[in-house]
């Protein structure tokens, strides 16, 4: 039996990337307001992102211009069961339309992760998504421009930062947006030990390691089957 309830719903999504929009958005904080929360999913800008099971939390909001003057955004939210981390997302996109495309994403050319799907990586079409493992210090020097980064806002509920999460990450792009989506699960919540996580490449998730694993093996499997139906959902908003 799966450790994850089964998550993907019907959500209707209407492709929104290419409609009119006003030329400088400016911001979307009134729209993502510090300590919102969300089910089943959330619109971040333009794109329609759907979530993991669970309440998702608005903890920080960051917006800042590029360097065409244009505003991009990141939100974070968290999910918190009982005084204790299941895990947190981030969604990084455009609030302004571009026009020429975007830079290629370096996660999508990744050789050594534990996953990677991949099907474009060029200026105005890009499309991937993968399974990685991420070591974080217990605190942290993002200052985000509304809230609190995530070690901030767990240390201020008494929450340790995990030592280390498993990160999912989808990356889409056309000539006019993008987005980058990850979902971060704290191990720990789900039963493994993090005695002994001290960087990347020792970790006993990292993919030349997990094979002498088999429950971590097994979890991973299932992060992928739990997530590889948002992809679909992603892309064709980026046709």
């Amino acid at each position: 039996m799966s450790i994850f309830r089964n998550t993907l719903r019907a959500i209707a999504l209407v492709a929104l990337v290419g409609s009119s929009a006003p030329a400088l958005a400016d911001s979307i904080a009134s729209e993502m307001p510090i300590g919102a929360t969300y089910e089943g999913s959330v619109k971040v800008s333009r794109t329609q992102i759907p979530l993991p099971p669970g309440k998702w939390t608005v903890t920080a909001l960051n917006e800042s211009s590029n360097n065409q003057f244009n505003t991009n955004a990141t939100v974070t939210m968290a999910n918190i069961v009982n005084g204790r981390l299941l895990g947190y997302i981030s969604v990084s996109t455009n609030v302004d339309l571009g026009r020429n495309g975007w830079q290629t994403y370096n996660f999508c050319f990744r050789k050594d992760i534990y996953f990677l799907h991949f099907d474009s990586a060029y200026q105005r079409e890009q499309a991937c998504w993968g399974i990685n493992h991420h070591i974080f210090s217990p605190t942290g020097t993002y200052s985000p421009t509304y809230g609190k980064n995530i070690q901030q806002a767990l240390a201020e509920k008494g929450i340790d930062m995990p030592k280390v999460m498993i990160n999912t990450v989808f990356r889409l792009a056309n000539e006019h947006s993008y987005v980058n989506y990850e979902i971060l699960l704290n191990p720990e919540f789900y039963g493994f030990s993090s005695t002994g996580e001290s960087n990347w490449a020792s970790s006993p998730w990292h993919k030349d390691l997990i094979a002498k694993d088999p429950k971590r093996r097994q979890f991973l499997d299932q992060v992928k089957e739990q997530y590889q139906g948002f992809y679909p959902i992603l892309k064709n908003q980026f046709r």
